[in-house]
């Protein structure tokens, strides 16, 4: 006698995909370290994105030599300016005839170069420790002549990132692997946070090194290792990463790279130029808290007098911005239709 057991087909599993309809079930192991890996593999397959950290790092590196350059330009005008008025004071006279040493009439060209860099910095109103002249303050911010360019360079890195996808169609892959989508958006935030962050603090350590035989003709080098280069190398580091929130998030919203890449530059560059034109009392106290004017905070050296934010306020006011649009980004990818 024998018996039989017939076992009924077990049907297929189906999950919603990203646009509501059923699709293959995906595997609920899927944890957020593999899907952290597979965004950073697609943001390392993609050559443009290596091409503009590559230029990103050329510009940063030429726009600091180029201030340096500028620099040691200023003070050899105002070595040579203090020359001529020096040898006004003698009325046409040798200093030997006046009996002045070698030493003196250096130490009076000092001074008078003194006078004139103190002048400079009273009227930059920038905040100057005790014996620092105005172009020793220049020498040390030449490293960062090339911020503001470059920061649109990795918004756009940004805005690529999420809104290439979006262009291809290759997002409805992605979500249909992973159907809750925050994951997704989270490990790219992260992919992004760790380049940006990378990419600003190696850039501006490079800087600094870069510009020191520049400098170094105008008797104007530095040290690399003192605390405000430090710091500030720092900050730039964060300045790249919260720029990154800011393009990441206007390419999830806008699911456009061009229009992306736009409004950013409106954000952070066109919305300044017209605030400054805009001389109401009333908005002078929200100027210090627009994007623009907390990165700039952010990552000066020594900030003016009578600033309104110091350094970590003004990493904060200018996060706060970053972390506003990924969130409104993250929200609006998940609720709405790819």
């Amino acid at each position: 006698m024998s018996t039989s057991t017939s076992t009924a087909p077990h049907p297929e599993t189906t999950t919603p995909g990203p646009t509501g309809h059923a699709g293959p079930a995906f595997d609920a192991r899927l944890g957020f370290g593999r899907v952290l890996r597979s965004e950073w593999i697609k943001f390392r397959s993609l050559r443009s994105h290596w091409i503009l950290l590559a230029v990103a790092l050329l510009l940063s590196l030429g726009f600091g030599a180029l201030s340096a350059w500028s620099t040691t330009s200023l003070q050899s005008f105002n070595d040579q300016a203090a020359q001529e008025q020096f040898d006004a004071t003698l009325d046409g006279r040798s200093p030997e005839e006046l009996g002045l040493t070698e030493e003196e009439v250096q130490q009076q060209r000092d001074a008078i170069v003194a006078e004139s860099d103190q002048q400079l910095a009273e009227q930059s109103g920038v905040a100057l420790p005790e014996g620092m002249g105005f172009s020793e303050y220049l020498a040390m911010t030449s490293a960062n002549g090339g911020l503001q360019l470059v920061m649109l360079l990795l918004g756009a890195l940004a805005v690529l990132f999420i809104g290439s996808e979006y262009s291809t169609g290759a997002v409805r892959t992605t979500m249909t692997a992973v159907p809750r989508r925050t994951p997704v958006m989270l490990a790219k935030t992260v992919v992004l946070s760790v380049v940006a962050f990378l990419f600003g603090v190696l850039s501006a350590f490079l800087c600094h090194l870069l510009v020191q035989p520049i400098l170094a003709g105008g008797d104007l080098g530095y040290d690399v290792w003192q605390e405000p280069i430090l710091l500030n190398i720092l900050a730039v580091g964060l300045f790249y990463m919260i720029t990154a929130w800011l393009g990441f998030g206007l390419g999830a919203l806008l699911k456009s790279t061009t229009w992306g890449i736009v409004v950013l530059v409106v954000l952070l560059l066109v919305l300044e130029f017209v605030l400054f034109a805009l001389s109401f009392e009333w908005l002078e106290d929200a100027k210090p808290y627009s994007p623009g004017a907390a990165s700039t905070q952010l990552t000066t050296v020594y900030q003016p007098s009578d600033a309104v934010l110091n350094h970590v306020e003004s990493g904060l006011v200018y996060g706060a911005w970053g972390l506003l649009l990924v969130l409104a980004g993250i929200l609006v990818t998940k609720k709405r239709a790819l």
